[in-house]
């Protein structure tokens, strides 16, 4: 058998080029075999680089090699805001009674619901600060910006908007040739609070800023590509909402289901360089099944299932934009394609930590560009 140290160089990078496809595992135990093999094994180290909770984001950054380099090479990231032992948006969450109880026993469990609540914000705030972290070292000025595939995972229902608001007033980021992008997220895209305007007759309207920072990262020149999983949206309006953020058309004979201009008007909408060129796919959230709906009762955890009503006004939507003829400015009908095409995946159940790391490991361990795309939005 030949030892890896005496084949050609050549050989050798070809080798390490298609081992290092697995988030980074493979490229720290070959950098280990020999100072030769880690030479060579240095350029394909970061292609793909998979971090899973703060602490392993945090240990990402603070490790010498990424803290002093100025140029990582990049081209594939998957970002999950748990680890893989606490993946799942009812994690740690107090089971709600099955029956009626004592308002004692009711305050107590609100009690546990409410110190749970508070440490997953706390945790949400921190993800929040080196997520942006992250982004800005593979954007920065002077970096070779490859990054061509990014995956956010969200498990963690709760938030900090205070956090999140402040990433948005960071620079603008820099990665000119990302191309693909998935976004899954276990908080709901919107909120119709119970705050009334001075005239007393409507609903103060907010916008989840999880989704303005999508709508930042899909500005970038060349993104093609665009998957949003499990989307929660448990209000009414909700397919007006979606068919906004997409730039659809409302169907025709719907309107008792859109909401107020107002309403409408605060949605933000998804902007792309090159709309002709995108490919949407949207799957929505199926909801808990009755017996996890008993066992959890508390907010966030409920009321974020999309209604038969609402995906039914969606699916309209993309069905009335897929039948419509692309028209010019004089009104003239041209065959010229000008909007995104939309893809409907249906509902879905909560995924598994596991289905999305094989989905987005599936995905680099393929050449074709072709090939990752239709992974990404089957």
């Amino acid at each position: 058998m030949v030892a890896l140290d005496n084949l050609p160089e050549s050989i050798i990078s070809k080798i390490l080029s298609l081992a290092c496809k697995d988030g980074g595992a493979s490229g720290c135990s070959l950098s280990r075999t020999s100072r030769y093999i880690a030479s060579l094994a240095l350029p394909y180290l970061y292609q793909s680089v998979a971090l899973s909770g703060v602490d392993q984001i945090t240990r990402f950054l603070e490790s010498p090699r990424v803290a002093s380099s100025k140029n990582l090479p990049i081209r594939h990231l998957f970002v999950c805001d748990r680890q893989r032992s606490m993946a799942g948006d009812r994690c740690q969450y107090p089971l709600g009674p099955r029956h009626p109880v004592l308002p004692a026993h009711k305050r107590i469990l609100e009690r546990r619901y409410d110190v749970v609540r508070e440490r997953h914000e706390a945790d949400a705030s921190e993800f929040a600060k080196k997520l942006v972290a992250v982004i800005l070292k593979l954007s920065a000025k002077g970096t070779n910006r490859s990054l061509q595939t990014l995956s956010l995972i969200f498990f963690n229902p709760a938030t900090d908007d205070v956090v999140w608001s402040a990433t948005l007033n960071v620079p603008t980021p820099r990665l000119p040739e990302l191309r693909r992008i998935h976004f899954a997220t276990a908080r709901s895209l919107m909120h119709i609070e119970k705050a009334w305007e001075e005239n007393g007759t409507q609903p103060e309207y907010t916008v989840t800023d999880e989704v303005l920072f999508l709508a930042a990262l899909c500005k970038m020149p060349r993104v093609s590509h665009l998957r949003i999983s499990e989307i929660k949206l448990g209000a009414a309006g909700a397919g007006a909402y979606l068919a906004r953020m997409l730039g659809l058309d409302f169907p025709p004979g719907r309107d008792a289901q859109v909401p107020l201009d107002y309403m409408i008007d605060a949605v933000p909408q998804l902007k792309f360089r090159d709309p002709a060129r995108m490919s949407i796919a949207v799957e929505t959230w199926s909801g808990n099944s009755r017996i996890q709906q008993r066992k959890y009762r508390f907010p966030p955890l409920t009321e974020r299932k999309i209604t038969v009503e609402e995906r039914d006004f969606f699916r309209d939507a993309i069905l009335t934009a897929s039948h419509s003829t692309p028209q010019d400015e004089s009104g003239a009908p041209h065959k010229v394609q000008t909007k995104p095409r939309i893809y409907d995946l249906g509902k879905h159940a909560e995924h598994k930590y596991d289905e999305w790391w094989r989905e987005w490991l599936k995905r680099q361990q393929t050449n074709a560009d072709d090939e990752r795309a239709a992974i990404l939005l089957s």
